[in-house]
């Protein structure tokens, strides 16, 4: 490699300019949501209505369905003290624009061997943007715990990180568990990895993440949800499995049929040989390559992914267990997890043995899907009413229901009077 070649590889300016590049590119995959503004479902509906009408530290402290949301609840709360309500939604977007830069951050301060060139860096950022089926995920303040879930992960498999970064990652750990129950899952992974270690920094992170997680899941225990399933057998959660992280990231929205069909035998009784076949063979081939692999940052990262996918489809929030076959149903529980394999299988790409080939073709392949069906989002997530139309109306009839999207009458909000000008 020559020199200019070499320094543009290892060049921090091009790193940085790469995270700008990232965080326009999340922003415009659904333009609607800055130009004209956007609640998403219970975003306005339950948090922005808390804000509202609630003193501000009982908004903050708001429980739903069945766990403490801290940033859903401070982004709406900022909204609803800081801005009219045309641009509110506005205020609660940048929040989660923001929040959905973390696991970016976190790889762009790495110092995995790995990471360090910036057109890996670039390949990761690839990875963590164009997973499909995570249009449900972007950019709204309730599902930021979903990028607070794989930015914690991130921390994990981080090498020991420098000074300047070390406040950085304790505060995501502080953060992640009190945004939901997600990050509550790896919990026992820094234990585990300050114990294997004998790392007292280590030991910190894990001692921040227990303590967050402890309060978090006290509020669970306190408040439980009926809706979440709790009830996935081993063989739909192996159905699952095929079709969100099989399926999806090989075809993206063309998985739609096949996954149908998996749904189809499944509510018959029947376990297609596929599903049986396929994911022992392609998660015990992942496993055997990590496990034999000298970084061992991937053993971490695979594990915090088979932890997430397997915790959060047993505990999804459905209507019936069989929906998460749907390619584009419970995105929001795929997206940390296929985000995790996809960086594994990055980390193996990037070593010097036969394994390493297999691997480059994979996330080759899954960035390309991915990238092609970038902005080509569900609907129902990609489109809703215009939010400053909705508020004209109301301006001119203080009896109009605001609509949210997506476009159903669940999700519609009567603003409490008086409303700030």
């Amino acid at each position: 490699m020559s020199a200019s070649l070499r320094r543009l590889a290892f060049s921090p300016a091009v790193r940085g300019t790469l995270v700008v590049a990232f965080a326009i590119l999340i922003a415009a995959r659904i333009p609607a949501v800055f130009l004209t503004g956007r609640f998403w479902a219970e975003e306005g509906a339950n948090f922005y209505r808390n804000a509202l009408v609630e003193p501000w530290w009982v908004a903050l402290g708001a429980v739903h369905t069945g766990y403490v949301n801290l940033i859903a609840n401070a982004a709406t709360l900022l909204a609803a003290h800081i801005a009219d309500l045309e641009n509110a939604p506005r205020v609660t977007s940048t929040v989660a624009l923001v929040v959905q830069l973390l696991p970016a951050l976190v790889l762009a301060t790495s110092r995995l061997a790995w990471l360090r060139s910036n057109w890996t860096f670039a390949v990761a950022l690839l990875v963590l943007a164009t997973p499909p089926g995570s249009g449900e995920v972007w950019v709204n303040s309730i599902t930021s715990q979903f990028h607070m879930m794989l930015a914690a992960a991130l921390v994990l498999i981080e090498a020991s990180p420098r000074a300047r970064v070390r406040w950085l990652y304790l505060g995501i750990l502080l953060l992640a568990p009190l945004t939901g129950p997600g990050a509550i899952m790896i919990a026992p992974l820094f234990l585990l990895r300050a114990l294997v270690e004998r790392s007292w920094p280590r030991a910190g992170q894990a001692g921040v993440i227990i303590a967050a997680s402890t309060v978090q899941f006290a509020i669970i225990v306190l408040h439980p949800e009926p809706a979440r399933v709790y009830q996935a057998s081993p063989g739909l959660l192996a159905s699952v499995m095929y079709v969100k992280h099989i399926l999806v990231p090989l075809l993206g929205a063309h998985s739609s049929a096949m996954a149908l069909a998996v749904r189809d035998s499944v509510e018959r009784g029947h376990w297609p040989v596929r599903v049986l076949v396929l994911v022992p063979v392609v998660f015990g081939a992942l496993a055997i390559a990590v496990g034999t692999s000298r970084r061992p940052e991937l053993k971490w990262g695979f594990a915090a992914g088979l932890i997430f996918a397997l915790l959060s489809y047993f505990g999804a929030v459905a209507s019936r267990p069989t929906d998460l076959l749907f390619w584009w149903v419970g995105g929001r529980y795929a997206f940390a997890p296929s985000v995790l394999f996809g960086l594994t299988l990055l980390g193996l790409a990037c070593e010097a043995r036969a394994a390493a080939y297999i691997a480059r073709a994979a996330v080759t392949w899954i960035v390309v899907v991915g990238s092609l069906g970038y902005f080509t989002v569900v609907p129902s997530f990609a489109r809703g009413p215009d939010w400053q139309h909705e508020v004209t109306l109301w301006r001119h009839d203080p009896s109009h229901v605001l609509q949210f999207w997506p476009d159903s009458p669940e999700w519609r909000l009567l603003p409490p009077q008086p409303v700030r000008p």
